[in-house]
């Protein structure tokens, strides 16, 4: 109930977007050129899409656990995402193309190493509106395939590695806004909400385990999109 009411939300905020925009840049038109400048040159019919964004859990730092009792534990945590993309616009502001996306995860501690690997693959749709002559609102959905894989490595003599795998389907709708510097080069910022679906293996070392999978989460990304 609570995932159905998230993308509910989601829907919603992008229909408002969709909806609003094309108000708001008429409206400014007569003023201020909504439609022309390089908001309105950039994302004309014919026009090459190329972009290149961080999420926001890109950081690295450390946790330090002192439990009543026991010994004091220390673990290092680093964390990356990039995606790229492309895309051609099939007429004014509706573009199509594909998403490259690679996250990278690790986490050591005194008993051992976690690497979390992720990639993903999609085609995508999106939609840009110039509602000032360098402001443009946008809405991307990308739907395609993902794997995730986790290792842990202990430091135990002996001890034997676990790895867990993960493969499926994802979709990430995004909404959010370019400011564009010149009519070829803008600064990109979108909120999105992943969602994944499929299965996995846990290998221990001993076994392998199969199961189903789903997650999601809530982001923040920010980039460069190019517009040729």
């Amino acid at each position: 109930m609570k995932r159905a009411t998230i993308v509910l939300v989601l829907v919603l905020a992008a229909l408002l977007v969709l909806s609003v925009g094309p108000a708001a840049a008429k409206k400014k038109q007569g003023r201020s050129g909504g439609q022309g400048g390089p908001a309105g040159a950039a994302v004309a019919h014919g026009n090459i899409l190329l972009g290149g964004d961080l999420n926001f859990n890109i950081g690295s730092g450390g946790t330090t656990i002192d439990p009543d009792g026991g010994e004091e534990i220390d673990s290092d945590q680093f964390e990356f995402g990039v995606d790229a993309l492309g895309g051609y616009f099939l007429m004014r502001s509706l573009e199509l193309g594909g998403l490259l996306m690679i996250e990278y995860e690790s986490d050591e501690d005194d008993d051992g190493i976690e690497k979390d690997t992720t990639w993903a693959i999609a085609p995508q749709v999106g939609y840009f509106y110039p509602v000032t002559p360098n402001i443009s609102l946008f809405g991307m959905l990308p739907i395609g395939y993902m794997k995730i894989t986790e290792a842990y490595e202990p430091d135990a003599e002996g001890a034997k590695e676990t790895e867990t795998t993960y493969g499926g389907w994802m979709l990430e709708p995004r909404a959010g806004a370019v400011y564009h510097l010149t009519t070829n080069v803008g600064i990109a910022a979108s909120l999105f909400y992943r969602y994944f679906s499929g299965s996995g293996t846990r290998d221990d070392g001993n076994d392998d385990t199969d199961f189903d999978a789903k997650m999601s989460m809530f982001g923040f990304r920010i980039g460069i999109f190019g517009f040729l």
